[in-house]
């Protein structure tokens, strides 16, 4: 089982690939400073870019998949598409936070509560409480305390 690391390294190495096949116009776009990063930190794969396929059909990891939106989002997409991707995580999240509510609400919570109330004598035992007077615990403690210094 690879960690997480490896399988992003991996997937900057197919990130890479796709990069190679963008054109030279799409490929300006990306900072350089980001391609070495990339390129320093990438795992070879077996990975190879099928130019009879779409970018869709390509048989990429998950994690090659993310991080192509996020180079599509910070360096290939204008304005316009920028916003519309704004828009659908938007969108994305508040349905996430929807669905969540509505699987893990604070009324389902507490719609299987137990309220009925407890035999006391089934669940509970007697704990005995001390109740002294604090002169005589603080003469204990005195006592304790000296007991020990004459025994050295």
């Amino acid at each position: 089982m690879l960690t997480k690391e490896e399988l992003y390294k991996k997937a900057y190495y197919e990130l890479n690939e796709i990069i190679e096949n963008l054109t030279l116009q799409e490929k300006e776009k990306v900072p350089s400073n980001f391609l070495q990063n990339m390129k320093k930190e990438m795992m070879p794969t077996d990975f190879v870019y099928d130019k009879t396929q779409s970018l869709s059909e390509q048989n990429v990891m998950v994690e090659t998949k993310a991080l192509l939106v996020e180079l599509y989002n910070n360096y290939l997409a204008n304005d316009a598409e920028k916003e519309i991707l704004d828009k659908y995580r938007k969108i994305s999240i508040e349905q996430f936070e929807k669905k969540k509510s509505v699987e893990y609400g604070t009324d389902k919570i507490f719609k299987n509560r137990n309220d009925k109330p407890q035999n006391p004598e089934n669940n509970t035992s007697m704990v005995k409480v001390e109740h002294g007077n604090i002169i005589i615990k603080i003469f204990k403690k005195i006592w304790q305390w000296g007991c020990s210094i004459f025994k050295h």
